[in-house]
């Protein structure tokens, strides 16, 4: 932003001296034109007789072709050289928005990428109607991949940055940190807004894992258990539908004591 605040504050004066230019070239010429005519005003002719007005319109519709002419060429100028800058500009804009589109791509991949791994790590190693893991040790190096792999779709943002931050939130759940629980709740609530936005079963899915895993706000329980019961009448794949029974025989009851 600062960039580009500078290069406007750069660009004003230049705009500025450039019409000042053609402003300064056109009262040139017109200037030279008066010049010329006023010289016309006293020629005669070599036997001494004084122009008439037919001769000095002669003159004038001359001088007016001249400076006409001249004028043409002035704006053919000026108006080959702005071409050749807004040709420059916009050229190297396509470069800088191609280049940086580049990166964004590949930042985009390679978080994927790392995303995926330690989702299919996660998978291998955890159950969808299990509280905990099945090998903690290989839970924790899938987070290590989801983690790095959402900070780099964090960049990216959308729906890349959601299905991240999903895999973070989910296998970090099950793994069963108490440390992170209130930043893995507060996650969850982002993911489950934008699995009603969605229609993202998964997103709701892991609400209802963390919400299970950290929750103690009754109503937030309820909540759950209501996304729950909601999956359930929607069509899930075996392994969601796994898991969504899972949620909804563990999470308590509103005003039920947890156990």
């Amino acid at each position: 932003m600062q960039t580009k605040e500078r290069q406007s504050g750069v660009d004003t004066p230049r705009k500025i001296l450039r019409l000042l230019l053609l402003a300064g070239s056109v009262a040139l010429v017109w200037a030279g034109t008066w010049y010329f005519l006023s010289g016309a005003r006293e020629m005669t002719y070599p036997d001494g007789r004084v122009l008439t007005w037919a001769d000095r319109g002669s003159i004038l519709f001359g001088t007016a072709t001249v400076s006409s002419v001249l004028f043409s060429l002035l704006i053919a100028a000026i108006a080959l050289f702005g071409f050749r800058t807004l040709k420059d500009s916009i050229q190297r804009d396509i470069e800088a928005k191609t280049t940086q589109r580049i990166k964004d791509l590949e930042t985009e991949m390679h978080g994927r990428v790392l995303s995926t791994l330690g989702h299919s790590i996660g998978t291998l190693n955890s159950e969808p109607d299990q509280p905990g893991p099945t090998n903690k040790d290989r839970l924790a190096e899938a987070i290590w991949n989801c983690q790095k792999g959402y900070d780099l779709l964090k960049e990216v943002g959308g729906r890349p940055m959601l299905m991240g931050l999903n895999n973070l939130v989910y296998y970090s759940c099950v793994f069963g940190d108490p440390a992170r629980g209130r930043y893995l709740l507060q996650q969850a609530r982002v993911l489950r807004d934008a699995g009603d936005e969605y229609g993202s079963p998964d997103l709701l899915l892991t609400f209802c894992r963390a919400v299970l895993q950290y929750g103690t706000d009754h109503q937030e329980i309820e909540e759950a258990r209501t996304i729950a019961e909601g999956l359930l009448r929607a069509k899930l794949n075996e392994l969601q539908e796994k898991e969504a029974r899972f949620y909804l025989a563990a999470l308590p009851r509103k005003g039920t004591p947890s156990p």
